[in-house]
């Protein structure tokens, strides 16, 4: 018996077009195998697309890498590109509670993995102000040209 079932549709004009309809409903129907009713749960959810590859690399290669050299400039020792990325992330990049008695907010940092490639480009574009503030490292966009003298 299958538990769960995905498919992909759009939504055009109000109206719902399920991607491969006709697999769709076949495999709809082994839900309630010998027709047996069954309550079942329906989310429709819209699609983002994700972090490219490009951004992420850029993430780690030029962001998290200046940050690095930053701290260790300023405060004469190393961190992890790991720990550069969870305190960018708790920086720029999480969510808030408040403890209603006290009125104290705590931060939860979120995972990057879940921005859309407009969001990642917004948290980087944070990080790079950030470096340039901290820092004074410069860091240029992606796809600028850096000359090397040989």
């Amino acid at each position: 018996m299958i538990r769960e079932l995905q498919s992909l549709g759009t939504i055009k004009n109000g109206k719902l077009s399920i991607h491969y309809r006709n697999e769709f409903v076949e495999n709809l129907s082994m839900f309630n195998e010998g027709n047996e009713s069954c309550r079942i749960k329906i989310i429709i959810k819209k699609l983002y697309r994700k972090r490219s590859n490009n951004q992420n690399a850029y993430y780690w290669a030029c962001v998290i890498n200046e940050f690095c050299n930053g701290y260790k400039e300023l405060n004469g020792e190393r961190i992890t590109k790991e720990q550069a990325h969870e305190f960018l992330k708790n920086e720029f990049l999480f969510k808030e509670f408040v403890n209603k008695e006290t009125g104290e907010i705590k931060r939860i940092p979120l995972s990057t993995s879940i921005l859309t490639t407009v969001e990642f480009m917004e948290f980087n574009e944070c990080c790079v102000k950030f470096i340039l503030e901290w820092f004074g490292i410069k860091i240029e966009p992606p796809g600028e040209q850096t000359e090397f003298k040989l």
